[in-house]
């Protein structure tokens, strides 16, 4: 009978600062529910005595649970375009006011750069972005029909097609 080889996870250069691998998520997330577990129930999982029938009905229930959560996430990824929360602006302006309201947070992006205040150029760029997510809104509100997520991947594309993104 020969020994099972140990597989090691590959190596990943270029670790950041707060990297953990898959394996030891999975194995953090292991010790946290079987201390979830020892504190609800007083004991392991391997030493519960339940009936099959039992610990299938926990299978469902825990199966149920993950499918409202990946539908959950499906939601956030459905709007995942949205850094901001949703403005007023989004009901009381139409698409050429917030436009103008575009041009005027670009200008005011400007000065803060001319000015040399680094710190106020990046609350004016955000500021910017923010503006137009809010006429994406009124975009996707006066424009049903237009398809937000395809309009992205066809920036996305596009600008890959130029090697923006070092590809």
């Amino acid at each position: 009978m020969h020994d099972k080889p140990v597989i090691k996870p590959p190596e990943i250069k270029n670790k950041g600062e707060n990297y953990m691998n898959y394996r030891e998520q999975i194995e953090a997330l292991l010790d946290k529910q079987d201390a979830k577990g020892m504190s609800k129930y007083g004991q392991p999982l391997e030493l519960n005595p339940a009936g099959i029938l039992e610990r299938l009905q926990h299978s469902v229930e825990e199966q149920v649970d993950n499918l409202r959560y990946t539908l959950w996430a499906m939601d956030a990824l459905k709007n995942q375009w949205w850094r901001f929360p949703k403005t007023v602006f989004t009901e009381t302006n139409d698409l050429e006011q917030q436009l103008d309201h575009i041009r005027s947070e670009h200008t005011e992006m400007w000065i803060a750069f001319m000015g040399g205040k680094t710190g106020h150029l990046c609350e004016e760029i955000f500021d910017l972005i923010h503006s137009c997510e809010t006429a994406l809104w009124i975009i996707k509100k006066e424009f049903p029909a237009v398809d937000m997520p395809a309009a992205m991947q066809a920036v996305v594309g596009k600008n890959k097609a130029r090697r923006y993104y070092g590809d």
